[in-house]
């Protein structure tokens, strides 16, 4: 019902192509996906999250394999959320016709997951944690570094 067509650049010439397989990827998805569930499918690299509500209302996300899962389906929650209070119900009248709905908020809550760790406290503290444990790796070498310059100095 509605989507957002921003691809990279490199990918201008196909874009076409690559908005209609989405759009059969993310139809085929949703109606295997039982109402009231999520799934996901890994297809060349490329990850296919899908969450169907008890009504049938369903959010494809399509994001590489190493994107967080989590980080994926809070994105398609937060969007289905936001489509619901756009519309609320009147989207069921266009179940029959292929009928886009412009859903403007969808662009800049697709940005705003961009960078997953600004959503995920754990994969921040994961950032942090490696950034914590790069620092005192670095501490530790240049304190061995003082400990043989020391020890040759000595002798």
């Amino acid at each position: 019902l509605c989507g957002t067509k921003k691809f990279p650049r490199k990918y201008l010439v196909h874009r076409k192509t690559i908005w209609e397989t989405c759009v059969f990827f993310a139809r085929t998805l949703s109606l295997y996906c039982n109402p009231g569930t999520k799934t996901s499918v890994v297809e060349q690299g490329m990850e296919i999250l899908v969450i169907r509500e008890s009504d049938s209302l369903a959010c494809a996300v399509f994001c590489d394999a190493e994107y967080p899962k989590r980080i994926g389906f809070a994105c398609a929650r937060q969007a289905l959320e936001a489509f619901r209070s756009s519309y609320g119900d009147t989207w069921k009248e266009s179940t029959t016709k292929d009928q886009e709905f412009s859903f403007k908020e969808l662009e800049g809550i697709i940005e705003s997951y961009k960078d997953p760790s600004r959503k995920d406290p754990i994969a921040r503290a994961l950032e942090e944690t490696d950034a914590t444990l790069e620092v005192v790796t670095d501490t530790l070498n240049r304190v061995i570094v003082r400990g043989q310059t020391l020890e040759s100095l000595m002798q």
